[in-house]
């Protein structure tokens, strides 16, 4: 073999094995993002594939990281990142340096909403701009001022109105968040009926707001189940994901954050061979993702009367709103499916009491059921 032919093997070899390490190292990389973002709870049986949204972010991420390396974006010559995540059209990132630790005085279309703690590096949120205008954002520091010009006359808002009149209208700086179940998503007004945030992707049902300013919403996945979402994502106003939560039972309708941290969620199950069985509620933490408390809504009226029971087992029962008291430990249930509402400790699982048609239930059910005056009206189908 001559002294080219040598070369040329060895030099096929490096590449060979320099493609094979590439492969590797990219799917290491791949399989870290996925233990980054998705926090599985026990016993979930298929690990859904993220969305490409989450991968997309962490791209959008690092461009940002490299705004706000660059030195040259200062006060004077203001970096401005538009919808910096892409699924939150009505917000900014406004990013500079200075010399010195400053703090940045913040007011949008003449209203003062915060003042940002002192820095050399100011990366700075922009959110609670008006669809269908011109947004005028002003920067203070030390006396200085500096204005933005953000232009959201034509973001699109697909399925919802930029101005909802209210005629009790006053000054205040009140927000008012509205979701749907459906594919309309999350969205917030002012009190003048503003439309100011909303997201472009339909990632809905319930908001609840964690400890860090952070928001839970269910993360638009189909968990195979009609009405039914693989879970929820943990995201900020910017539109950025922080984590996603894809959980056995899915979730539906409502999810609520307690004071530890810790989460209730409603959830479905499809195991009794009906095609969406509400009918599930557990308690979780979310860092970890054990199940620290759960039952069953059949289970519940088994411990009253086994056979109506194992009759009812499979009905759609629609667990579509809960309540949970901390201290007393008591949880009320809206079961639109079979139009009732029904009180129970959460850690005993006992009944407290039934507000539904006794008409339905079995006569072991009397002593829980409430009696109602004459006139009163008993839920139907209640949402």
């Amino acid at each position: 073999m001559n002294r080219t032919k040598k070369i040329g093997l060895i030099c096929g070899v490096i590449v060979f094995v320099g493609i094979i390490l590439f492969l590797i190292i990219n799917q290491v990389s791949s399989n870290q993002e996925l233990q980054k973002y998705q926090n599985l709870f026990e016993e979930k049986e298929v690990v859904a594939a993220l969305p490409d949204i989450i991968f997309q972010q962490e791209k959008l991420s690092l461009k940002i990281q490299e705004v706000l390396n660059n030195q040259s974006c200062s006060f004077d010559d203001l970096c401005v990142i538009e919808n910096p995540f892409e699924i939150s059209p009505l917000t900014a990132l406004i990013i500079f340096q200075t010399s010195d630790e400053v703090e940045v005085s913040v007011s949008i279309n003449d209203v003062r909403v915060t003042t940002m703690e002192s820095s050399k590096v100011h990366s700075i949120p922009i959110y609670g701009l008006r669809a269908g205008i011109e947004n005028k954002v002003l920067l203070e520091i030390n006396g200085q001022k500096k204005e933005v010009l953000i232009d959201c006359k034509d973001v699109s808002v697909s399925g919802l109105q930029t101005i909802v009149s209210n005629e009790n209208a006053t000054l205040d700086q009140d927000v008012y968040f509205v979701s749907s179940p459906t594919s309309i998503g999350a969205s917030a007004y002012d009190g003048f009926g503003n439309l100011i945030w909303y997201l472009n992707e339909n990632y809905s049902q319930d908001i609840e707001w964690t400890k860090n300013g952070h928001m839970y919403l269910g993360n638009g996945v189909s968990s195979g189940i009609a009405e039914n979402y693989d879970g929820f994502y943990e995201i900020d106003y910017l539109g950025k994901i922080y984590k996603n939560y894809s959980l056995k039972n899915g979730y539906h309708h409502e999810l609520i954050s307690l004071s530890d941290g810790t989460i209730i969620v409603a959830g479905g199950n499809d195991t009794f061979g009906s095609s969406y069985i509400a009918s599930f509620v557990y308690h979780v933490n979310p860092e970890t993702g054990e199940i620290l408390n759960s039952f069953d809504v059949f289970d519940l009226f088994s411990k009253i009367d086994e056979s109506f029971a194992k009759l009812i087992r499979g009905t759609n029962v629609l667990i579509n709103s809960i309540y949970y008291e901390e201290d007393t430990k008591e949880m009320i249930l809206s079961l639109r499916g079979i139009s009732s509402v029904l009180s129970l400790n959460f850690e005993t699982k006992e009944i407290h009491w039934i507000l539904g048609d006794p008409t339905f239930y079995s006569s072991a059910f009397a002593p829980y059921l409430l009696q109602m005056s004459d006139g009163s009206r008993l839920p139907k189908g209640q949402h």
